[in-house]
């Protein structure tokens, strides 16, 4: 086997584990990214349950130091867009944005998408956010988040540091951590509206406004709305064989899926590694077996 002839697509934890491990191994693997390394990591406020980091570590100190990992390892991050992946029962066929190449091994590592809210207008489409990577920035907004869970919560213990934030869900209690909810209950700058449904996002000159219902009609208004309802494996680059393949479970050889793509809730920085290592050492003990 050529060594060059492995593919990851995407450079979230997953995939850099994984390039890694393959790098040690002595292959090189192409790490396939057509965002910036490090997936979701960059949205985390903080992140506890990582080991090594007793304090915790915010999610772009931990993507930073896992893309120093991959320059230590002379690992080339290629900021390619995989815009199809097909098997033809020979070898893989992947087109990018950029050319086409035809690897032996694929990994797809590409994480996942959000899902996104109903029915919004143009209009208030660049003020209406799924990720907060871009508003990390911003100070004394007024920020609308959607959403009950531990996404919703970190996002608002982040934003909420320069911002007042209000979380909206539809049940009487979040469905986040509960360590989350108790820590966003100290923050005056966090407000709740619980057994709250979004009908309809308008605005006015400077305002979104926000049709809500709950016992009653009412409206609140936002800066920004940020919308954390929910994920979705990313694999929209797949070929209709392969979308098959995935959600029959049924194994292709030489093509894995590791991380937030195939772990449904279980989206964790310490799962996604610990799939790529894992990915790693089966491809490596496979080709040695090969070669016996």
């Amino acid at each position: 086997m050529n060594k060059k002839e492995i593919v990851i697509i995407g450079a979230g934890p997953a995939g850099i584990s994984c390039a890694v491990q393959l790098k040690r191994y002595g292959f090189e693997p192409f790490l396939f990214e057509k965002n910036e390394a490090g997936g979701l990591l960059i949205n985390a406020n903080l992140v506890e349950n990582y080991p090594g980091f007793p304090s915790g570590i915010t999610g772009d100190e931990l993507a930073e130091l896992f893309r120093r990992q991959l320059t230590r390892f002379s690992i080339t991050l290629r900021r390619i867009e995989v815009t199809e992946v097909d098997y033809n029962e020979r070898n893989f066929i992947i087109k990018t944005d950029k050319n086409k190449i035809e690897p032996e091994i694929v990994i797809v590592a590409s994480g996942t998408m959000s899902e996104k809210l109903n029915s919004i207008s143009e209009d208030v489409k660049d003020r209406i956010f799924y990720e907060v990577k871009s508003l990390k920035s911003l100070k004394g907004k007024e920020i609308s988040i959607i959403g009950g869970g531990d996404a919703a919560f970190d996002y608002a213990l982040g934003l909420s540091l320069h911002n007042n934030v209000t979380i909206i869900y539809r049940k009487n209690s979040p469905s986040c951590l509960p360590l989350l909810f108790q820590r966003a209950k100290k923050q005056q700058s966090i407000r709740f509206l619980k057994n709250c449904v979004l009908k309809e996002i308008g605005k006015d000159e400077e305002k979104l406004i926000l049709q809500c219902s709950a016992d009653n009609d009412f409206q609140i208004y936002a800066d920004y709305v940020v919308a954390a309802i929910g994920r979705k494996p990313n694999l929209g680059f797949l070929s209709e064989r392969l979308v098959k393949a995935y959600r029959q479970e049924k194994q292709i050889e030489h093509l894995y899926f590791i991380g937030d793509v195939i772990r449904g809730f279980y989206r964790q920085v310490g799962i996604a590694v610990g799939d790529g290592l894992c990915t790693a050492m089966k491809i490596y003990y496979s080709k040695e077996s090969e070669n016996v």
